[in-house]
């Protein structure tokens, strides 16, 4: 997705054509080793799924880091480039519809050099996809 200011995706079910303004959230979570259990709602949930041609995802690893300057100190978030995030939008199975529905959570891993999941650091997000989920 390029550019900025109102889209219009297809909504077939209202049988109009109506206009979602884009939008975006940032955050930060904390994803654990359990890859199973690292599900994360968004503030305000998406009318659909941000990715594809509805929005997109992404993901920087992040750990915290203590300065001390001239006797003051300071933590912060900083960057990790030796580890990655894995971030991308929960895709609800049929069954689980009604408890999780589309565009209101996604899933974030923290991969090492071997792809393996860990613990320990954060993830900042950015999602960027159209309109609000109102229920």
């Amino acid at each position: 997705m390029t550019g900025r200011g109102p889209r219009t995706p297809v909504i077939s079910k209202l049988g109009v054509k109506a206009q979602l303004l884009e939008r975006t959230e940032t955050g930060i979570v904390a994803p654990g080793a359990l890859t199973a259990l690292n599900m994360f709602e968004f503030t305000n949930g998406f009318y659909k799924k941000p990715e594809g041609a509805t929005g997109s995802m992404t993901g920087e690893v992040k750990v915290d880091q203590t300065t001390t300057i001239q006797g003051t100190t300071v933590t912060g978030l900083v960057s990790d480039p030796t580890h990655k995030a894995q971030i991308f939008p929960f895709t609800p199975f049929l069954a689980d519809s009604t408890q999780v529905p589309e565009g209101r959570a996604f899933h974030a891993n923290v991969l090492d050099a071997n792809n393996a999941v860990v613990a320990g650091k954060k993830i900042e997000y950015t999602a960027t996809g159209f309109g609000k989920r109102l229920t």
